[in-house]
């Protein structure tokens, strides 16, 4: 998952540059994959220049034709269509051969006058789909001639794309890698994100929906109502967000849902009230036969292996993957129903695979999310909303249905085992420092630790997990590397295989090779071959028609 520098800046306070910021992180949380520059690195070209004069266009009442220094002596011509330029200012100039973002620039005609280059907007050098609000104007120091990166602050952010393991869902968001971020810094840390919004006890979700779950494939199901929305562009910085972590922004609505994924880890959908036939939510299997048509127009067959959610008269999402194009937020949607929940990991995985669609939802509802994030989130969504579309009326209560929440189970571990399995002496002490700081629930009585680890690491089950939580936040390269102690003894000899080994030799020097075979078998094969194939050796899921059964010792 790719993570915005100076967003996570945002969110936990530290001084590392972003290079000193990957090496922490590599060492002490997720290996940094790479560290890429946002924007600047990703045109080439694109140099300062001045505007001398601005004449008007011959055959467009709209557009400009500013007449550029270009530096050494040198003037050129362009189309423009900004209405914030003037004479004098020092802007973004992209000649003939530049590479932007979006490709390489070509001298092109424009209302029958040639341009040679282009005045380049902040978006357009960042590749953004987002509106520009005019070109970009640079200080007016700037030397005529240079590379615009020396006085350009745009994108100067850099990129951190990490590699997240299927034991820490919990990296794949960004308020999680900010609190590892924190622990290693030994920093307080306090979630800065806005939970607030109004309630409206007018307004009830309970009256515009029912909800039908399977709790043995979605243990918890939350259901809001909201209305009075406005369906429109997002703002800026909301955009902003989600290009920096490779989302492309699609509208008010589901950008919030996005940003939250992103913030928290828990996948969020809106469905348009008016869509949702009989006012009734359903989690079920998909039935043999039924179709979908997801977002982005593609009609999918489903089967009883796919969760869907459905109203009373079809399906209108693929849990835990995608919603459907009948369903979504449109310029027209004047109401949504916000849907969060748990989905079954193994069912969500299932469904993917057989429809071969993986997402960012299906990627971490895979990796297991606990129950208590779906809250969370919903506050957060919510607050999101409030935000960015004030006139909203919010529900004041949600409609839920779960499966009660199991108790969380203690650990008792001797620190003296923590000590064995990392071979490095770490004081009682730091690990109780430690642990803390991780969010665990710590009691330290002498040498013995009562754990409870916290409430979203469902991968806390042994004093190992708890050892390499310690380790990891203390510093791997603070364990001093020694030389085991064994005892050497001779290895015993093995007639049989000393035999095997000399027939194979013998072979060899004869000119044979050794093939290595498969240990799977077609039973044609087997009867050539004289084997009596058994029934229990047959493969459920065989890779090929040739390998039905495995081969009989």
């Amino acid at each position: 998952m790719k993570f915005s520098y100076n967003w996570l800046k945002q969110l936990t306070d530290f001084k590392q540059t972003p290079e000193e910021l990957a090496h922490l992180i590599n060492v002490h949380i997720t290996e940094v994959e790479e560290v890429e520059t946002e924007g600047t690195g990703k045109y080439t070209g694109v140099i300062v220049a001045e505007i001398l004069e601005i004449k008007p266009h011959p055959n467009a009442d709209k557009l400009k034709l500013p007449v550029l220094d270009i530096g050494r002596g040198r003037k050129i011509q362009v189309v423009c269509g900004a209405s914030n330029i003037e004479v004098g200012q020092k802007i973004a100039f992209a000649p003939v051969g530049a590479v932007l973002p979006g490709g390489k620039m070509e001298a092109v005609t424009i209302r029958g006058v040639e341009s040679l280059g282009m005045v380049c907007s902040e978006s357009e050098l960042e590749g953004s789909s987002a509106k520009s609000k005019g070109i970009l104007v640079l200080d007016k120091n700037a030397s005529v001639g240079r590379p615009v990166q020396e006085y350009s602050s745009t994108n100067a952010n850099k990129i951190l794309d990490l590699k997240i393991l299927s034991n820490r869902p919990d990296y794949l968001s960004y308020i999680g890698i900010a609190r590892e971020i924190a622990t290693v810094l030994d920093k307080d840390w306090v979630n800065p994100l806005d939970f607030k919004y109004p309630k409206d006890t007018a307004v009830d979700t309970a009256t515009h929906v029912s909800l039908k779950v399977d709790k043995k494939l979605c243990t918890k199901y939350i259901a809001h109502y909201v209305e009075n929305i406005e369906v429109r562009e997002s703002p800026e910085w909301l955009q902003g967000k989600l290009i920096q972590s490779g989302l492309r922004p699609i509208n008010n609505i589901v950008d919030i849902s996005n940003l939250v994924m992103l913030e928290l880890g828990q996948p969020i959908h809106a469905f348009a009230y008016d869509k949702v036939e009989g006012n009734e939510i359903q989690v079920r299997k998909a039935k043999d036969g039924e179709t979908i048509q997801t977002l982005g127009g593609e009609t999918r067959k489903l089967n009883s292996d796919v969760l869907v959610i459905a109203d009373k008269e079809k399906p209108i999402a693929l849990a835990g993957l995608m919603g459907s194009e009948d369903s979504g937020v449109s310029d027209e949607t004047q109401a949504i129903i916000v849907e969060i929940a748990t989905f079954d990991p193994p069912t969500v995985r299932r469904g993917s695979k057989t429809l071969g669609l993986a997402t960012d939802a299906s990627i971490r509802f895979e990796r297991g999310l606990q129950p208590a994030l779906t809250e969370i989130a919903l506050k957060r969504t919510l607050s999101l909303i409030n935000e960015v579309i004030p006139d909203a009326r919010i529900a004041g209560s949600s409609l839920v249905d779960e499966v009660p929440e199991p108790k969380r189970e203690t650990l008792k571990i001797n620190t003296d085992q923590i000590t064995n399995l990392l071979g490095t002496k770490i004081p009682p002490k730091e690990i109780e420092k430690i642990l803390t700081r991780l969010d665990f629930k710590v009691k330290l009585d002498g040498k013995q630790l009562i754990i409870t680890p916290p409430i979203l690491r469902c991968d806390i089950k042994e004093a190992a997990d708890v050892a390499e939580e310690v380790l990891r936040i203390w510093g791997v390269d603070k364990v001093e590397s020694t030389m085991p102690i064994v005892s050497m003894m001779p290895a015993v000899p093995n007639k049989k295989y000393e035999g095997i080994n000399a027939i194979k030799d013998y072979m060899a020097q004869l000119g044979f090779s050794e093939t290595p075979s498969h240990s799977f078998i077609a039973p044609e094969w087997a009867n050539k071959l004289g084997l009596g194939l058994v029934d229990d050796l047959k493969l459920k899921n065989p890779l090929h028609s040739h390998w039905t059964h495995l081969v009989p010792a």
